[in-house]
């Protein structure tokens, strides 16, 4: 855009006299190119921003194309890290070398919240477990993060079980926020382990002991116990069986598998004679009573039974054996003998005929 024209002209007659004159023009390029401004100031989020990248329009030239530089020096550090603005420097020169510059102050802005990079996942743990609390971590486009944790416990119905929420908050240096949160629920999941009575066998006389069961629990003190009582009949009255059912539950549900005790009653007692009639011995020609025997039980109802057994000695002379037989109704029995001796000790009453006289003839 710099050049000289050199107009050459000349005159010629008809007879072909001539003569010459030149001018000369000379073109140059003395104005520099043109900005829009001279000092302005823009704000640009320090996320997109480039100190490679140009953030004005091109300034124009009146003749010819523009090289555009510039150069940009750190001003405070406001919110956004490592620098709140930046004065830049253009300058713009024509393939003249024409130059003219221009101010522009870029401040930086950061309305962008941090990112968390990692944030604890959610985890539910058994109530004895060992709880454990990771950190989160963060990272601003502009500036640093830093993370605050608040801590909130929801207790539930039950002993030891609960929810922890924890809510992380990323904050970068310009107040942009950002939160994220990880639940931890503790809960019981165990049954509680149940501890019962042992079984044990006792006479049908004896008092039946009825000992309580116990049952610890991971999470819950004082699991409840629930108690069924079945009474299953034998095969006589003083034979049965009584089931205990326990089952400890906690205070989240958590059931432990039925236990039963069993209680055996049995009666392998026989019965006791209360009363046996005396053995006696009598005249034969004496009344002979035969008492009954009577007999008790300690758990149901006796049956008598007896036998007699007779072994003579001589007419009207014999000893009889009685046998009683007291039998509950489990079959238990016991036995008494009365024995009647019956003799003949009385000499026989003889009549003869009368003394009398009588002559020989």
């Amino acid at each position: 855009n710099s050049y000289v024209v050199t107009r050459t002209f000349t005159a010629t007659d008809e007879c072909g006299n001539d003569s010459i004159a030149t001018q000369t023009i000379t073109i140059q390029d003395t104005t520099a190119p043109v900005f829009g401004f001279e000092s302005r100031t823009d704000s640009i989020a320090c996320g997109v921003y480039s100190k490679d990248s140009s953030y004005i329009d091109m300034p124009t030239d009146n003749c010819g194309a523009v090289t555009l530089t510039w150069t940009d020096t750190d001003g405070s550090g406001e919110c956004v890290l490592p620098v709140g603005y930046y004065v830049r420097e253009y300058t713009a020169v024509d393939e003249c070398n024409n130059t003219s510059t221009a101010e522009q102050i870029i401040i930086l802005t950061d309305d962008e919240a941090p990112v968390f990079d990692f944030v604890p996942a959610d985890y539910t743990a058994e109530c004895t477990a060992e709880l454990t609390y990771e950190s989160a971590t963060a990272n601003d486009n502009c500036s640093g993060a830093t993370i605050e944790v608040a801590v909130d416990t929801t207790f539930g119905d039950c002993p030891n079980t609960w929810t922890i929420t924890r809510t992380f908050t990323a904050t970068d240096n310009c107040d942009n926020s950002v939160d994220s949160v990880q639940t931890i629920t503790v809960e019981d999941t165990s049954a509680p382990m149940l501890t019962i009575p042992a079984d044990y066998t006792i006479e049908c006389s004896d008092e039946v002991t009825y000992e309580d069961a116990s049952a610890v629990d991971n999470c819950d003190d004082a699991p409840m116990i629930s108690l069924e009582t079945d009474t299953v009949a034998g095969n006589c009255t003083g034979n049965y069986e009584i089931k205990r059912t326990f089952v400890a539950t906690d205070c989240a549900g958590n059931s432990s598998v039925a236990q039963v005790q069993t209680i055996t009653v049995q009666d392998t007692t026989a019965p006791e004679f209360m009363t046996v009639p005396a053995d006696y011995t009598a005249e034969c020609s004496d009344e002979h009573p035969l008492d009954d025997a009577t007999a008790s039980d300690n758990c149901g109802p006796v049956t008598i039974t007896v036998e007699a057994d007779t072994v003579s000695t001589c007419a009207n002379s014999y000893v009889v054996t009685r046998t009683f037989t007291a039998k509950d109704d489990c079959g238990n029995d016991t036995q008494a003998v009365q024995v009647i001796t019956i003799e003949d000790t009385t000499n026989p009453e003889l009549t003869i005929p009368a003394d009398y006289t009588a002559e020989c003839s």
